[in-house]
């Protein structure tokens, strides 16, 4: 079960429709804590051993700063959504599963729709100061140059008839 604690900000009706999809749902106003420090927060979200999840950038800095391992922080970076969108993104999240000698994560259906890949597709993983971030592989872009200076003996084929030049396509 997922445990997750929304700070002040969110609207406690996200609490109400995560609690409905089975999640274990605390909304800081509904424990006296809408007026409290971040890093209370933080503190109290660790103790229950919850996520929480925030629109404030600080909490990922107080984390940074004072080196905690936990709790984690979801930070959602679009403001003025209400519960029941900030719903649906949250339900897009995933677990990290073991898989053979190795870990996986299963990416939700929405997101492979919105950003396109495809089963088999080359992703580049990156750990980046304590987040994984996925992306396609950039592309190489040869000039001309580079192109025929790899012109060699062993790739270079004959040239290929196509039969009789047809209109005004002769040289």
């Amino acid at each position: 079960m997922t445990r997750v604690l929304l700070d002040q900000g969110l609207p406690r009706s996200a609490a109400k429709l995560l609690s409905a999809a089975g999640w274990d749902v605390a909304h800081v106003g509904d424990l006296g804590l809408s007026r409290a420090e971040d890093s209370r927060i933080l503190e109290r979200a660790r103790q229950e051993e919850r996520t929480c999840v925030t629109l404030d950038a600080d909490f990922h800095a107080l984390l940074a700063t004072s080196e905690a391992k936990s709790p984690s922080v979801v930070r959602i970076r679009r403001e003025g959504l209400n519960g029941k969108a900030i719903c649906d993104l949250l339900l897009m999240l995933t677990r990290m599963q073991k898989w053979g000698n190795s870990y996986a994560v299963r990416l939700p259906k929405a997101v492979v729709q919105e950003t396109g890949i495809r089963e088999g597709e080359a992703l580049q993983v990156e750990g980046v100061n304590r987040h994984i971030r996925l992306r396609r592989p950039a592309q190489r872009k040869y000039s001309l140059d580079e192109l025929v200076a790899g012109i060699r003996r062993s790739n270079l084929h004959g040239e290929v008839e196509f039969g009789a030049p047809e209109g005004r396509e002769a040289f």
